[in-house]
């Protein structure tokens, strides 16, 4: 079954429930499985789906390998639960569905998916799944997602749904596509887990709580489509507040202040959050485009080659540089004929 790992785990007491989990995409089994420091201490067996390596998506299992194992496993048990997120959501409809098991889904989504996945990936790995799981109108699977987010609220409403007629969805709006992250933030995740393992009943969410970073990040990402810059510059500042080392956030404000044309904040702004978070990759490109945009090539040059050496010669690092010396080189001739 090349990348895959199955990791069994029996509880110290007696129990007629197993959980079954998926990782999700950064996941890895030289880490704990999913939802593992939670499940280990409930009174429940644990079946746990592992990758061996990030960014990878479950394309070395077949439904057929997942069922000849795990049938086995979970044979006997009076209730079968599996769940995950995003990946590990896909993961748990595609293979758990059957199993004929109670499902949890967070964000279900599958990006290399030639139908439903991003547009940037479609075509760009090998699928090897069904397009969709195998139809299954015995089981009312829960799917979590945010019907506001254009890739989960498709992939749920247009082919999940005719797989499973009997899903039971909740909506939670302007969460986002990181709804595992959403209800942590907001101290709900653990009831929304432990209410569908223990209770087999669907999670409510309350709308008039406090409401999570992200839920003001996703929301002001939407006033920014809308073009609606000031809304979304308040929605993101109170983001910041909430989590002032969100990356996420921070990128955000970046966009923001760029379409507000303010520059030298959004250059300042950048500089200090790429101190902030100085893993994220995705900020120092935005700090070279800024400086890009308002003709400083030599230091988006000199940002570029900081950013290279930090995190090496990758693709979008080197088109950016090819970039800025073709706009230098076009700048210059121009000024020549002037």
């Amino acid at each position: 079954m090349g990348k895959v790992e199955f990791e069994f785990y029996k509880s110290l007491q007696k129990t007629n429930r197993v959980v079954v989990t998926f990782d999700s995409i950064n996941m890895v089994w030289d880490n704990p499985s999913f939802a593992f420091n939670l499940l280990i201490q409930q009174n429940v067996d644990i079946i746990a789906i592992r990758k061996r390596r990030k960014k990878v998506y479950q394309q070395d299992l077949s439904l057929e390998d997942f069922k000849r194992t795990v049938s086995a496993l979970v044979e006997g048990y009076e209730d079968k639960v599996a769940y995950g997120f995003s990946l590990g959501a896909y993961g748990a409809l595609y293979y758990a569905s059957a199993l004929n098991c109670r499902i949890l889904a967070l964000s279900p989504r599958m990006s290399i998916h030639p139908i439903y996945g991003k547009s940037n990936l479609k075509g760009k790995r090998i699928f090897k799944h069904n397009i969709l799981p195998t139809h299954n109108s015995e089981i009312s699977p829960i799917i979590v997602y945010d019907p506001k987010n254009a890739l989960d609220n498709t992939y749920v409403n247009k082919g999940l749904l005719s797989a499973f007629p009997n899903a039971q969805l909740v909506e939670i709006p302007y969460a986002g596509h990181g709804m595992g992250p959403h209800l942590k933030q907001m101290g709900l995740l653990k009831e929304f887990i432990l209410t569908v393992i223990h209770k087999a009943e669907i999670p409510i969410y309350d709308k008039e709580l406090k409401k999570s970073q992200t839920y003001y990040r996703v929301l002001g990402d939407a006033c920014l489509k809308r073009n609606k810059p000031r809304w979304a510059l308040q929605l993101v500042n109170y983001a910041l507040t909430l989590a002032p080392e969100d990356s996420l956030c921070m990128r955000l404000k970046i966009h923001v202040l760029r379409r507000k044309e303010r520059y030298t904040e959004a250059i300042q702004f950048a500089e200090s959050s790429r101190e902030l978070a100085p893993q994220d990759r995705v900020i120092p490109g935005l700090l070279i485009d800024l400086y890009v945009y308002i003709g400083d090539f030599e230091k988006a040059i000199e940002e570029t080659e900081a950013a290279i050496k930090k995190f090496g010669s990758t693709a979008p690092l080197l088109k950016r540089k090819k970039r800025i010396q073709e706009l230098q080189e076009k700048h210059v001739h121009n000024a020549v004929k002037l």
